[in-house]
């Protein structure tokens, strides 16, 4: 039986003739921005006003939570559907999770009829565990963006975690056939790119960096400005709805923090993102100096007060929204090596990494304790801050892409 579906056409008008019609389809809806991900997306929609014509397509996991951003969307886009996903329609037993928890059968030939009916000129589509939903026989090219190489994320993860459900070489083959679908590719991460191209080098791929200048320290603050903190501040920010994310937090509050705050008695842990919350992660207690603040209206407090920005992620892949907030808010900055994955060398230069939960947790307890070396890593910081990529630089390399896939 067809699982929930709602659609809803904008009344809205623009005032250019748009460059062509795109079918863009994820995997939920990208407002409220809370991940990384829904900032990025909603960066790129509330930019694009009138520039294409964009019909909003999600098979989504969230459908109660979605259908209530209607509005929001359809301030950007032409239309905007909702299909909840069926996990239940996949073998877990053959199909890597990503792709199972975003199966639907219905979608596929919806999206051939809408294809055809509306004058798309080419699909976007958010993530090769989505280009399923692709007809074979679209009859226009797909634009794939790679948030993350998921292979590469899944192979580290089981490295890390162990294995569950089907072995990282499934995730590489369906990953590697949506690759040659797709008629161009496009990566957060010029790491990515590499990979890519080393996997595939004819393939067509475009580097469509992050923004990072979304935020002000004067914004609402939320649970932060309700938050006592007398001593030193380190922050850690991350969604807990990703797993590397979730992984993170949990290892840091196990691993790393019982060493800082063992040095440093005085220091304050804030934990802020999507389901960073005692009971979310599951946790009976936590220690009196951690504050798990949940999701936050924006980081720019947050990180405006933080002493020492700490990325501890073990696996992961793609660029990191997190570290480049706390790069782009002139944080000191700690992080393991795959937290940097993706930054731009000169400005990872500027980012003190480190390896082990011993490791972390000495250079964010030097950094506490000698002022001098976390004002000279913020100098450092200062010196190429300029090399992080604003919004409207990100806007220009899409908007790039997205010609030239409508012109294949």
């Amino acid at each position: 039986m067809p699982g929930r579906f709602a659609s809803r056409t904008s009344g809205q008008s623009w005032n250019r003739p748009p460059k062509a019609a795109v079918l863009y389809l994820t995997n939920q809806s990208s407002y409220p921005p809370h991940s990384g991900g829904q900032v990025r997306e909603w960066q790129f929609l509330s930019r694009l006003d009138g520039l294409y014509e964009v019909h909003f397509v999600a098979v989504t996991p969230h459908f109660d939570r979605d259908v209530e951003t209607f509005d929001a969307l359809l301030r950007h886009c032409r239309t905007v559907t909702f299909f909840e996903a069926d996990p239940a329609e996949g073998d877990p037993a053959v199909l890597p999770d990503r792709v199972r928890r975003h199966c639907r059968a219905d979608v596929n030939p919806y999206l051939r009829s809408f294809i055809a009916a509306n004058g798309i000129s080419f699909v976007h589509v958010e993530g090769f565990f989505l280009m399923p939903h692709v007809p074979e026989d679209c009859g226009v090219p797909v634009h794939l963006v790679e948030e993350n190489i998921e292979y590469q994320l899944e192979k580290s993860r089981q490295e890390v975690l162990g294995g569950d459900g089907p072995h990282w070489t499934v995730t590489r083959d369906l990953e590697h056939a949506a690759w040659r679908r797709a008629a161009k590719c496009g990566v957060v991460s010029l790491d990515d790119e590499a990979v890519m191209r080393a996997d595939m080098p004819d393939l067509s791929v475009s580097w469509l960096p992050m923004g990072c200048d979304h935020f002000r320290a004067s914004d609402d603050p939320g649970e932060f400005g309700r938050t006592t903190v007398d001593g030193p501040l380190v922050v850690y920010t991350g969604s807990a709805a990703w797993s590397p994310s979730r992984d993170a937090t949990l290892w840091l509050l196990d691993h790393i923090w019982p060493r800082v705050r063992a040095r440093v008695p005085a220091a304050t842990l804030a934990v802020a993102g999507s389901g960073q919350t005692r009971e979310a992660l599951g946790l009976t207690e936590v220690d009196p100096s951690v504050r798990l603040l949940g999701t936050l209206p924006s980081f720019g407090p947050l990180l405006g007060a933080a002493d020492v920005f700490l990325c501890p992620l073990r696996f992961g892949g793609g660029t990191k929204a997190k570290i480049l907030e706390g790069l782009a808010a002139g944080c000191a900055v700690v992080s393991t090596p795959a937290g940097v994955q993706g930054i731009d060398p000169e400005v990872r230069e500027a980012v003190l990494v480190r390896d082990s939960a011993e490791e972390l947790a000495d250079a964010v307890t030097h950094l506490l304790v000698d002022g001098a070396s976390a004002e000279q890593l913020r100098k450092h910081l200062d010196s190429v801050r300029h090399l992080l990529p604003t919004w409207d630089d990100a806007l220009s390399h899409l908007d790039k892409a997205w010609s030239e896939t409508a012109g294949k």
